[in-house]
């Protein structure tokens, strides 16, 4: 019985012990890249508002995910759209909710 709890607890100890994660700097240089600021920007036509901001990140060349609740006014009002602000620079563009699940908190 003793062996048996002793190899039981050496294989609980390397299955749970903490180790450190580990990335390549490249890597994590590379993921950053893919970050970009969600802007909610309200228009009457001759005057935007920005009512609200948050994280995106780059799933492919040209889609993004973010959360559900950041573009949640976007999704609600026609007056009401979103823009994409590259991490790295001026870049801007104007973007466009094509998927929307608040129930998962995603967009």
């Amino acid at each position: 019985m003793k062996q048996f709890l002793l190899a039981w607890a050496a294989i609980f100890s390397a299955l749970f012990s903490a180790v450190p994660a580990q990335a390549e700097q490249a890597d994590v240089d590379a993921a950053a890249r893919g970050v970009v600021r969600i802007v909610i920007i309200a228009s009457d036509g001759e005057r935007a508002a920005i009512l609200g901001h948050g994280t995106g990140f780059a799933i492919t060349r040209n889609k993004i995910l973010t959360n559900a609740h950041v573009v949640e006014k976007a999704a609600r009002y026609d007056d009401v759209g979103v823009g994409v602000i590259r991490a790295e620079g001026d870049d801007r563009w104007p973007a466009r909710i094509i998927a929307y699940s608040p129930d998962n908190d995603l967009a």
